[in-house]
């Protein structure tokens, strides 16, 4: 009798032993669920969290940096212009990366590499595509034509198309001539940290551009610039005297340059049309990843202003990669 119920106490025991595994199963399964879920939900945060510090430091450099692009090229340009001593010039030779600027900073555990262009700078496409007569039976010709130079500048990019179903709207996107390029490819460079250099200013985004009228900025274009926006529209020796004079005297108005360069009235209608001495487009391309991580995804991003005339604002593109 004894024995029958020394296995009983037996049996009992087991089963609560294996009604113990199982609870203890089922409070791991639980608990592995919660932790799971805690862990994304902290990775969501920080991914949140992430995007809120990069979305805040754009719109800092945006509204910092390239909505005051106008007023600061201005004042550079009349700090140049008023300290050149009579015949003497000091700018870049060949007034290259004079409507340029790189900036490097450090923002709330970001690393940021900023550039503020003139787009008015640069050869226009659309401008191109527009008045160009073998446009309209060879647009793609003409693309080819306008970013060869630049493509030549190392900058390995891929082989420019044109969608000629486009017929008279602008191109407004690199996506649209140059597409499956990186930031990098357009602007010449290997990484972020070479915008400070000066050879990038030789690469597709650094001669040409898709936005603004088409006038080139006579005093911020570089000499090569000029000579091709007014390639065939005025003679070789009248743009020669253009470039001489922009060296020689800086604080001359276009005007009187005009007068001084030729008595062609046509030619200097042509100038007049060509070219200009205010900006009204700039862009700011912007590099960001977080401050000393090299091997972490930089955020390109590229954002165009569009004055309108005198405003102080205007109108603001973004694309982003």
């Amino acid at each position: 009798m004894k024995q029958i119920r020394n296995q009983k106490r037996v049996k009992q025991r087991g089963y609560a032993l294996l009604v113990t595994l199982v609870l203890l199963s089922l409070l791991g399964v639980i608990l592995g669920g919660m932790a799971r879920r805690s862990a994304d939900t902290a990775l969501q945060a920080r991914d949140a969290e992430q995007t809120m510090r990069l979305r805040w430091a754009e719109l800092s450099c945006c509204y910092t940096l390239l909505s005051t692009a106008p007023k600061r090229q201005d004042n550079q340009l009349q700090a140049w212009q008023g300290s050149e001593s009579s015949g003497t010039a000091s700018i870049t030779p060949n007034n290259e990366g004079l409507g340029q600027t790189s900036l490097r900073l450090y923002l709330a555990g970001l690393e940021l590499w900023a550039r503020i262009d003139d787009e008015q700078a640069k050869i226009n496409l659309n401008e191109r595509l527009h008045t160009s007569p073998d446009a309209v039976i060879m647009p793609a010709a003409v693309v080819d034509q306008v970013l060869s130079p630049a493509r030549s500048s190392g900058a390995r990019l891929t082989r420019p198309v044109f969608v000629e179903t486009l017929g008279l709207k602008p191109v407004m996107s690199w996506q649209q001539v140059l597409p499956n390029n990186s930031p990098e490819q357009l602007l010449g460079i290997n990484q972020p940290a070479d915008l400070n250099d000066s050879g990038h200013t030789q690469a597709v985004a650094g001669r040409v551009t898709l936005w603004g009228e088409g006038e080139v900025n006579f005093w911020t274009a570089s000499d090569q610039v000029v000579r091709r926006r007014l390639q065939g529209m005025v003679s070789l020796k009248t743009v020669e005297a253009l470039l001489r004079l922009r060296q020689q005297e800086p604080r001359l108005s276009l005007g009187i340059i005009y007068e001084n360069t030729t008595e062609d009235r046509e030619e200097r209608a042509v100038l007049e049309q060509a070219l200009t001495e205010k900006s009204d487009c700039y862009s700011m391309w912007l590099a960001i990843r977080p401050a000393g991580r090299e091997q972490t995804n930089t955020h390109w991003s590229l954002r165009v202003l569009e004055k309108d005339g005198d405003q102080e604002s205007g109108r603001i593109s973004e694309y982003r990669w």
